[in-house]
């Protein structure tokens, strides 16, 4: 199984039940994303399957997050920046692309909307700990909308 992150690729399957090339992402209990992910894919998932198991286990595995992060540190992932990847010149991009507004369109099905989807998410999930509603609303927006995609 190839990881998002190469330094997470000595974590393998020793019974081989995952293709040694399937890409695989992995959440750990400590990152602040974790449970709201984790109940995000829950959350689609039985919008498509409503009585698949995996609904229930991955809602429980998404507590023993949050019991993980109250009893623990928590923090977000450190980043992993590949040896190959030279990111003065990422910096540099970065900076050209600076702008006062930015729009988002998340109807629809093209490629910006999606993107536009997922960056919704992602606000939803940094500002969860300082304005819980507006997250969640957010979260539901992007759920109706990619309901009615469907």
């Amino acid at each position: 199984m190839k990881h998002a992150r190469e330094d997470y690729n000595r974590i393998q399957d020793p019974k081989g039940k995952i293709p040694k090339e399937e890409p695989v992402f992995l959440l750990r209990g400590q990152d602040k994303l974790a449970p709201g992910t984790v109940l995000h894919w829950a959350e689609k998932l039985e919008s498509i399957e409503p009585t698949n198991p995996l609904i229930i286990q991955a809602r429980d595995h998404a507590l023993k997050m949050m019991e993980w992060q109250r009893d623990s540190k928590m923090k977000t992932p450190d980043p992993h920046v590949p040896e190959k990847l030279d990111t003065r010149k990422e910096v540099k991009t970065l900076d050209s692309l600076r702008m006062k507004y930015f729009v988002l369109k998340p109807h629809g099905s093209d490629g910006y909307a999606q993107a536009s989807r997922k960056a919704l998410i992602a606000y939803a999930e940094a500002i969860k700990m300082v304005n819980y509603n507006l997250a969640e609303d957010l979260m539901s927006w992007v759920c109706n909308i990619e309901e009615e995609e469907l």
